[in-house]
């Protein structure tokens, strides 16, 4: 979408993949340095037992080698 949006910024100074790619890397270190900010929910547990008990189990997971690696496999069950 950077792209898009700016392509009539794009002076040619440098070649079009090389602007590109700095696009790319501009967000990824926007990306990581928002990241950082961000804390488990489960460091907030006062002990193991109680992370444990915040902790969503592995098994609701996708497994690796899945397309969809890391994301949840079974929906949530309904709060009522």
């Amino acid at each position: 979408m950077g792209v898009l949006r700016d392509i009539r910024r794009f002076e040619a100074r440098s070649s079009l993949k090389t602007w590109i790619f700095r696009i790319l890397i501009n967000c990824a270190i926007k990306r990581r340095k928002r990241e950082e900010k961000l804390i488990p929910f489960f460091s907030l547990a006062k002990t193991e037992t109680e992370a444990a008990e915040l902790a969503v189990s592995p098994d609701r997971f996708h497994a690796a080698g899945d397309p969809s690696q890391g994301h949840l496999g079974r929906p949530t069950s309904k709060w009522g």
